[in-house]
């Protein structure tokens, strides 16, 4: 298992995830694949990689180190099919020392009130709310120092 850039190579393996996602009635990617990557690559402000094992998707990672109020300095999905196995939690780990080269120290982590399953994350790394918004509360976690 391992983060990668988005390449055609996991073409099939995405799509059929896009497809679980609308199955699940969550969001997906509302362009075509080859128009997907393209805009993936043009992206200034936030760096996309995916979490592979072999040639199959298994979900995404974002890295913002200049996020909007109300994100956070990184954000995962995992496809449905493969949830309830810890990647989340080890795509977030494996964020963090990504952003501290970035000059993000600490990041933040933002979640809705009600998502436990963010929740649990954000306190197995360290979380400390510092802040409510609407419907979103924000976490400090360091990226210098991991003892996960």
């Amino acid at each position: 298992m391992e983060l990668v850039a988005p390449a055609a190579r996991y073409r099939d393996s995405y799509l059929a995830a896009e497809h679980e996602l609308l199955a699940a009635g969550e969001l997906a990617t509302p362009l075509p694949f080859d128009d997907h990557l393209r805009a993936l690559a043009a992206q200034q402000a936030v760096v996309e990689l995916w979490l592979v094992e072999g040639d199959e998707y298994l979900g995404k990672l974002q890295l913002r180190p200049q996020p909007e109020p109300e994100q956070g300095h990184f954000g995962c999905k995992v496809r449905p099919s493969q949830r309830r196995r810890g990647l989340a939690l080890h795509m977030c780990t494996l964020a963090l020392p990504r952003l501290a080269p970035l000059g993000v120290d600490p990041a933040f982590a933002t979640c809705a009130p009600d998502n436990a399953a963010s929740l649990r994350i954000v306190a197995r790394l360290g979380g400390v709310l510092i802040d409510r918004l609407p419907n979103v509360l924000r976490f400090s976690i360091a990226t210098s120092v991991r003892s996960s």
